[in-house]
């Protein structure tokens, strides 16, 4: 194996409230790379359209990644070997760093790879088309052995009567599916500003303060990945969360009578119920937007 490289890309502390401001500039990660190497005369594969129209960037990004990787890498890489861009091990000092960070028209992260030797985990660097439906460079570096943690279901919050989605604020607006103090799902935004946060009530055990992790969202035919950073401080305030724009493309799939279905960090899942979402979502974008 050749030689390794190192590209080291940084960036100021990022925030929670700042993520997508933050996310645009550049990251504190330290990559060491396999030097590149010529593409072989096969290209990557392009993503098919239904697949690649009912998803955001970073979801069409790491798909197009993975089934670039066994071309686009070393020789070899490609016989029994799976890629799995964004899945890590969430453990500190790990997740002190984005597992995924989509750079312009490049995605760079953490994530591990699967052969007839067991698990391992990968730094990776992917160039991509302006599309994100296909990959033209993609090169990894191995980290070591991985540990592999199965989900697990989170069992329905016991509320205290069948939760209900509701909008409160003025200028403030907040967005929830809750009974009482109990919730599952739960979005806010400053009116006209275009920009939404969305809080999970669940985090994963061994992360700090600080933290990110990968969460997916799916709906039906819509699925999408967000990065998640936990927060700081006691009870909600230390719960995760991400920022997006209110034109997001799951927005779209929410609605009466479907089921989010919440995956974090690949080890905590849930479903979110949606029948009476319908048009109490649509007033909260309207004034989000």
């Amino acid at each position: 194996m050749s030689k390794p490289n190192a590209l080291l890309v940084r960036m100021p502390p990022l925030r929670f409230g700042a993520l997508p401001h933050t996310l645009a500039a550049v990251v504190a990660v330290a990559f060491t790379l396999i030097a590149p190497l010529p593409a072989p005369a096969a290209s990557a594969p392009i993503l098919p359209l239904a697949m690649a129209s009912s998803t955001n960037d970073l979801q069409r990004a790491v798909w197009a990644c993975e089934a670039a990787a066994p071309s686009l890498s070393k020789p070899g890489s490609a016989d029994g070997t799976r890629f799995f861009l964004g899945t890590v091990e969430n453990t500190p000092p790990q997740a002190e760093k984005p597992p995924l960070l989509l750079l312009g028209l490049r995605l760079l992260g953490f994530g591990q790879i699967s052969n007839n030797q067991g698990w391992f985990n990968i730094r990776f660097d992917c160039a991509l088309r302006p599309d994100f439906m296909q990959a033209k460079e993609f090169n990894a570096a191995l980290l070591g052995p991985a540990r592999v943690t199965e989900p697990s279901s989170v069992q329905p919050s016991l509320a205290p009567a069948p939760m209900r989605w509701s909008v409160t604020g003025a200028t403030s607006l907040q967005l929830v599916h809750a009974a009482g103090q109990t919730w599952d799902f739960r979005a806010t935004c400053v009116r006209s500003s275009g920009l939404i946060e969305i809080h999970l009530p669940h985090s994963l055990q061994r992360l700090e303060p600080g933290n990110f992790f990968v969460t997916s969202i799916t709906d039906g035919p819509g699925s999408a990945l967000y990065v998640a950073q936990t927060g700081s401080g006691t009870a909600d305030a230390a719960l995760p969360g991400f920022a997006i724009q209110a034109a997001d493309p799951l927005w779209r799939w929410i609605g009466p009578g479907k089921s989010l279905h919440i995956n974090l960090g690949g080890e905590v899942v849930y479903d979110v119920n949606q029948d009476d979402s319908g048009k109490v979502l649509a007033g909260f974008l309207q004034a989000c937007r």
